[in-house]
């Protein structure tokens, strides 16, 4: 339903960002998701989800991956990511919820 609200939605002629350069987080952060606003509108938890994790102490980037089953965020370090975990899990004992770190720790 996310493809199909996507493709019926006047999007068409939205440029596409520029090739971009530099770290990790730079790159995510100059990233987007092309199917956010789609499937916020189906799904409007996936907003929540997205606040939920900006909120969090130490959150540099939260982003939703795909058509929507996942929510990430980046955190400054292993520590506030397991901290941010501990708290969504808390806070919402039905999500799952699960801290990682990205490349070499």
């Amino acid at each position: 339903s996310v493809f199909g609200a996507f493709d019926a939605a006047a999007h068409r002629g939205t440029p596409r960002p520029q090739a971009v350069t530099g770290s990790l987080l730079e790159r995510a952060l100059a990233g987007r998701n092309d199917l956010q606003t789609v499937a916020i509108e189906i799904a409007p938890v996936i907003a929540e989800v997205l606040s939920s994790l900006e909120t969090q102490n130490g959150c540099q980037l939260a982003h939703m991956s795909g058509s929507g089953a996942t929510c990430f965020g980046l955190f400054e370090t292993a520590d506030t990511a397991q901290e941010a975990a501990e708290s969504l899990r808390h806070q919402h004992p039905g999500w799952w919820v699960k801290p990682c770190v990205l490349g070499e720790p």
